[in-house]
């Protein structure tokens, strides 16, 4: 299974999902506290690319890298 999570501190996010670049459809994260998350089987594939869409509560939708993704200056 992958499991993913994305941390909401601040509780600014109404939704959270998934959305790879493979033939797989989106995967909706499931708030738990101030954690997003979702656990789901792994696609046939050797490597997923994928961007987290936000939605925030004002209405704007964003898509960001997976922040646990980003290289550490």
């Amino acid at each position: 299974m992958i499991e993913l999570e994305y941390r909401d501190g601040r509780r600014t996010l109404t939704a959270v999902r998934l959305v790879p670049e493979a033939s797989m459809a989106p995967v909706e994260l499931n708030r738990l506290g101030t954690t997003w998350q979702a656990s789901f089987p792994p696609p046939p594939v050797d490597r997923l690319e994928y961007l987290l869409e936000l939605t925030y509560r004002s209405g704007r939708v964003e898509r960001v890298p997976d922040p646990r993704d980003q290289p550490v200056s």
